[in-house]
């Protein structure tokens, strides 16, 4: 004779057992007592047997239900395990330590991070900027970083560009306008610069396109955020060099900045990478860079996009 186990059911009569009563039972498993009642007795049914004395209290196990207690438990066990083993198969690996870029916690780490954790098993998340996580990657702290700016330059580390962003111009409206390094010299020697307060990668690249044509601020406003930057940059009337995703974390003030690509010669992009060890790891490079690609591809545009029209346009994806 055949007989069909009700998995439901022992789980139910396992939980009773454990707690003791009915109702402790239910509010473990999230149901109604007589939902956990009705699956025990189902439970019974499916097997022929009464697995409990009803008429003592508290309940007693019957002997049929005795011996059901030793093989379910183990049977329940065994069940779990299945299903790790069956989930694990679906994911594309079982762990990842992941570092990620300010730029990117601030932008699309809400929605890559949701893609990942139906990937990786054990994932675990750092953020900062580039300086200490490549320094994390290094000591083995990490696995993979997305970072634009990762000091890391010997043979023993693998690159993977996702995407890039141009620097732009970002101005209060009430500034003139700026076709030329000539107009935009005379910006930052009357009107104040809005930068970043720490070095970052994006602010030395910043600095570097300023000054590489003798543009220096004679005012500088140093602040903490992206979202502060763009901020000032409304409030304060200054002007900034920043990328379509920082400009697109002060998008509450977008209503009072203007901005526009910088004079041909002073054009530069933010190349975003996904790094980790040449040797070990390449599956999670890959995977990495591929939803984060995605996430790029399907959500940020439309970020963008809906915050300031034509901000999208400045963005270019690596496949």
């Amino acid at each position: 004779m055949q007989t069909e186990l009700d998995l439901k059911g022992l789980q139910a009569f396992l939980t009773v057992v454990e707690h003791r009563t009915v109702r402790k039972a239910a509010q473990v498993l999230d149901v109604t007592p007589s939902a956990v009642s009705q699956s025990i007795v189902g439970l019974e049914r499916s097997l022929g047997v009464e697995l409990f004395n009803r008429d003592a209290r508290p309940l007693r196990l019957t002997s049929a239900g005795r011996r059901m207690l030793q093989s379910g438990e183990h049977l329940m066990g065994e069940v779990c395990r299945l299903k790790a083993r069956v989930c694990a198969e679906t994911l594309s690996m079982q762990e990842l330590r992941l570092g990620l870029g300010e730029s990117v916690t601030t932008t699309m780490s809400p929605w890559l991070l949701a893609r990942l954790y139906k990937k990786v098993a054990n994932l675990v998340v750092y953020s900062g900027l580039a300086q200490p996580m490549s320094e994390k990657l290094r000591n083995g702290a990490l696995d993979v970083v997305i970072c634009s700016g990762a000091q890391l330059e010997d043979e023993k580390w693998s690159w993977q560009a996702a995407y890039e962003e141009e620097f732009l111009l970002v101005c209060s409206r009430t500034l003139p306008s700026v076709s030329s390094v000539e107009d935009l010299r005379h910006v930052a020697q009357t009107h104040p610069y809005i930068c970043y307060n720490q070095e970052s990668s994006d602010q030395i690249q910043a600095n570097r396109i300023l000054n590489s044509s003798g543009i220096f601020s004679t005012e500088r406003i140093a602040v903490s955020s992206s979202y502060a930057v763009v901020g000032l940059v409304a409030q304060a009337g200054g002007f900034a060099l920043l990328p379509p995703s920082d400009v697109w974390c002060g998008r509450q003030f977008l209503s009072d900045v203007r901005f526009c690509r910088l004079p041909v010669s002073l054009r530069e992009t933010r190349k975003m990478w996904v790094v980790g060890g040449a040797n070990r790891g390449i599956e999670a490079i890959e995977l990495v860079r591929s939803l984060a690609v995605e996430v790029m591809r399907e959500q940020m545009l439309e970020e963008f996009k809906n915050a300031a029209p034509g901000l999208e346009q400045f963005v270019r994806l690596w496949h």
